[in-house]
């Protein structure tokens, strides 16, 4: 199921890159979501829709935010990337 997940995935990537190169205009710039919804169908011709186990339409589970002193280290250095980045921008201009 890897490998051929893996050749769709290639194949819904070349189908995006073809569009986006060789044609012009709306369809150019629809060319990620064509890809995605021709991806999906393939999907769908190789295994079906009796694989998907879940509704069509479904609500997630909600639950409440939890504080993670983890996840606040990681994704700092990231923000303040950007915001000296954007701070730099502004004051260029």
């Amino acid at each position: 199921m890897l490998k051929t997940n893996i050749v769709i995935g290639l194949i819904t990537t070349a189908i995006i890159v073809f569009l986006m190169l060789f044609t012009k205009g709306i369809i150019s710039i629809l060319s990620v979501l064509i890809g995605i919804i021709s991806g999906s169908i393939i999907y769908f011709i190789i295994y079906g829709y009796q694989t998907y186990n879940g509704g069509f339409f479904s609500i997630p589970a909600f639950s409440a935010p939890k504080f993670s002193i983890n996840a606040i280290v990681l994704i700092a250095p990231v923000v303040l990337a950007t915001l000296l980045e954007h701070i730099g921008d502004i004051s260029a201009n």
